[in-house]
């Protein structure tokens, strides 16, 4: 039986550049060509150029060079320019990472983008406007601008901009507590794909908040759309999507009980890496009630979970589908991994070898593929925390819960 779809489009008009440390590298280009053209004036030419040698496209990278390139280009009035300016000199808060730190200068950049109209520059200069860095501005009713600048950006269909005005309405934070106009922004966003909109959506109709009542189908529709987008949508979101879904699957809340659907949706969220997806599918590998009984893939999720165990990651987890979900220690998880371990034949160890290497490396390859279509935020990507965590042991040399030596 196959999950029904629910199909999405959003159709975007907004004035927008490609999204931060996504300029990718071309496969080639004429540089003496871009090189004439940047010498001649042309900004369009000159903020290409400044990106080659930022990134080292083709030629040698050149962080100096990078930026002589694009400030030309910029003073000219290119837009891209001028944004790639504000973001890199407003510092690691906006997304740069190149160049010395000078935010009143980022944000005279910013602001120059953001007065044409293009929904990036005025949701970028709304963040820095009500955060921390914009303090240094010395700016009177900065945070009151930062809300107009995220209000322009939201009305333009900036669905991220749309997103944090319901949130900041929600908490009641530089705009007075709404929860009407929190719910309309929310939705908004929702409805064009913006996953942590539709995971908030999730959340409300769930547990009847923000001024909406208690509807466990509408809360499936939202959580449906998440799982719907596939890589389009943040990993963690994704992961977590489908290990509520399957939660409802297997208790039959606001759907049809089945627990062939729920688990394989508490495997989509294991291999997407939610962490607490992890030992709760390795528990399903027990008894035979979801999966047929498999102690080598118990064995292999608990200990996937235990190395990357963490106490942020796993301060409830439900290991059953009926009561409480409770804290889960690490020292519960070695425990289960070394019991488990104990139970495992010889054959049996050779096949969770075998397995957990194929899980780690079609986690990698699954990383490095959504990756490519998504740069941004990219390390709150569980899969490759996964990767880091599981080099750094092999780094150190570190063993954790070895097969035991059988007598």
């Amino acid at each position: 039986m196959k999950l029904v779809p629910i199909a999405l489009c959003a159709v975007s008009l907004v004035l927008c550049f490609p999204a931060v440390g996504q300029e990718k590298k071309s496969p080639s280009k004429n540089l003496n060509a871009i090189t004439q053209k940047a010498e001649g004036g042309d900004p369009a030419a000159q903020y290409e150029l400044g990106i080659m040698y930022l990134l080292g496209d083709g030629v040698s990278q050149e962080i100096k060079a990078a930026k002589t390139w694009i400030v030309k280009s910029a003073e000219q009035g290119y837009a891209q320019a001028q944004f790639k300016l504000g973001i890199e000199l407003c510092g690691r808060n906006l997304g740069g990472s190149f160049w010395k730190r000078d935010v009143k200068k980022g944000a005279m950049w910013m602001r120059r983008v953001a007065e044409q109209g293009y929904a990036d520059a005025q949701s970028k200069l709304a963040q820095l406007m009500v955060s921390f860095s914009g303090a240094s501005l010395k700016l009177e009713n900065r945070e009151e601008e930062g809300i107009q600048w995220l209000l322009k950006a939201a009305e333009q269909g900036d669905e991220g901009s749309q997103f944090q005005l319901g949130i900041m309405y929600r908490r009641g934070k530089v705009v007075p507590k709404d929860d009407r106009e929190s719910h309309k922004w929310i939705r908004k966003a929702a409805e064009r794909g913006y996953a942590f909109a539709q995971d908030h959506l999730a959340w409300d109709y769930q547990r009847g908040r923000g001024g909406v009542p208690q509807d466990q189908k509408e809360s499936i529709k939202w959580l449906q759309a998440i799982v719907d987008q596939g890589d389009a949508a943040e990993v963690l979101r994704l992961g977590d999507a489908h290990y509520r879904l399957g939660m409802r699957y297997a208790s039959g809340q606001g759907v049809p009980k089945n627990k062939e659907i729920a688990a394989r949706l508490f495997q989509i969220a294991a291999e997407y890496g939610l962490p607490e997806a992890l030992p709760t599918f390795a528990e399903l590998h027990i008894g035979g009630e979801f999966i047929p009984e498999d102690y080598v893939g118990a064995y292999v999720w608990w200990r996937m979970a235990e190395e990357l165990w963490s106490p942020a990651w796993y301060p409830t987890v439900k290991l059953r589908m009926e009561g409480p979900a409770k804290p889960l220690s690490s020292k519960e998880v070695q425990l289960r991994v070394e019991d488990l371990a104990k139970k495992l034949t010889e054959e049996q160890r050779i096949a969770a070898k075998k397995l957990r290497a194929k899980i780690i490396k079609e986690s990698s390859e699954a990383a490095t593929a959504v990756r490519a279509k998504k740069m941004a935020d990219f390390d709150y990507y569980f899969n490759w925390g996964l990767m880091k965590a599981m080099k750094k042991r092999a780094k150190s040399g570190k063993k954790i819960s070895p097969l035991p030596k059988k007598k």
